[in-house]
């Protein structure tokens, strides 16, 4: 039997105008920046989609899952026609952001995945490498992997066991987040380590240059009218 490989899980938002990077949409109009964000998402997944086989020993291969809000039927069919087959499409789970992810990471271990790992879908320089080094960190001991954003925040979480503590009362969306997730797992004498910083984009000043907007644009709004949530094939659904 084929053991089950590590799991990582991109947070993603369907990109409906208005709904997505508002900060962003203040400067450049709910349109243009719902086409950056789409561009930005896109290049994430494709990113990491292309990890799925080790190309040397010190890689490790992972399953990929796109979990999207708002949780309904018809933006899992938005999310699919958006951004394809291959990877698996799940609702996130109800409640603020720390209790989306613990939820999502608590899913993924119990299904039997060795490790979990939530990222953000608008950090240009996320790829490979550093979700690379956050399984390795847990292989080595690690208990738990922050990827720090230069805002106080982070764009990546991994864990090899649940940790629902880590997302308790954590200001989200605020520069403490980091700061204080810190501090939680230096209560519980947890083993941190730490990613390189990389810059998610919040404003168009965050936007590395000569960045072009999304190739692959999809309708922004569509019909809700689907019953159910379309997954990709097995394994990589949960």
């Amino acid at each position: 039997m084929t053991p089950a490989l590590p799991r990582v899980m991109v947070f993603a938002r369907t990109p409906v105008p208005g709904q997505v990077k508002t900060r962003l949409a203040a400067e450049v109009g709910a349109e243009r920046a719902t086409r950056i964000y789409q561009a930005l998402a896109a290049g994430t997944v494709e990113r990491l989609r292309g990890a799925g086989v080790p190309e040397s020993d010190l890689e490790i291969p992972w399953d990929l899952e796109i979990h999207f809000t708002p949780p309904d039927a018809g933006s899992g069919t938005l999310m699919r026609a958006w951004l394809g087959e291959g990877v698996g499409f799940v609702p996130q789970a109800e409640g603020d952001l720390g209790m989306r992810m613990d939820a999502a990471i608590r899913k993924a271990l119990a299904g039997g995945a060795p490790a979990a790992c939530v990222v953000a879908s608008d950090v240009p320089d996320l790829g490979p490498r550093q979700v690379g080094e956050a399984f390795r960190a847990l292989d080595g001991g690690a208990d738990v992997v922050f990827g720090p954003s230069p805002d106080g925040g982070y764009y990546l979480v991994a864990l090899r066991s649940p940790r629902a503590s880590l997302f308790r009362g954590i200001p989200w969306s605020t520069p403490e987040v980091l700061e204080q997730s810190l501090l939680l797992a230096r209560r519980e004498a947890l083993r941190v380590h730490l990613l390189e910083p990389l810059r998610d984009v919040d404003l168009a000043a965050d936007l590395p240059p000569g960045f072009e907007s999304s190739r692959r644009p999809i309708p922004v709004s569509g019909p809700r009218e689907a019953t159910s949530c379309p997954r990709a094939n097995p394994p990589l659904s949960s």
